[in-house]
């Protein structure tokens, strides 16, 4: 797994600290035998995309809220937002912010480790936030909003 942040749909991230931040998700579900698995699974990752007509201090403030009721927030600065969903599996969300003419575009991506059993965390959640972010009391009907992608990239040991 390369450990420079790669690009993907506007979102930026860290693989090496991705991977580091969801071993220690499980480490602290089920000591460090479940971190050690955790790290050998395959990621699967849901990306998602929002546009909303309202500032990016409104609607960074309402994903900071969203996160805090779903995890452990880990990076709380705009444009990038980042935090541990303590969803099905843990998942790592990074919420990229980018201002347009008249609106933002929120990029939404979710990463989770999958086992035996395919549970698709990563899609599930980049969905779920997408979804309450969309319905959030500050949005105004109507946001637009694009259908995710899912990857599953495949395990790799991080030191």
């Amino acid at each position: 797994m390369p450990t420079s942040p790669t690009q993907w749909d506007d979102c930026r991230v860290d693989p090496a600290k991705e991977r580091q931040l969801i071993v220690l998700a499980f480490r602290g579900m089920g000591g460090r035998l479940t971190g050690a698995i955790a790290r050998r699974l395959p990621l699967n990752v849901g990306v998602e995309t929002l546009r909303v007509p309202v500032s990016e201090q409104v609607i960074a403030t309402e994903i900071l809220k969203l996160a805090a009721s779903m995890g452990d927030v880990i990076e709380a600065q705009p444009p990038q937002l980042s935090w541990v969903a303590r969803v099905r599996n843990p998942a790592v969300v990074t919420v990229t912010l980018k201002s347009l003419d008249s609106e933002v575009e929120v990029t939404v991506r979710a990463a989770a480790a999958e086992g035996l059993l395919k549970q698709r965390t990563g899609e599930k959640t980049a969905a779920a936030v997408r979804r309450r972010t969309a319905s959030s009391s500050e949005i105004p009907p109507g946001a637009e909003s694009s259908c995710g992608q899912g990857l599953v990239e495949r395990g790799a040991q991080t030191p």
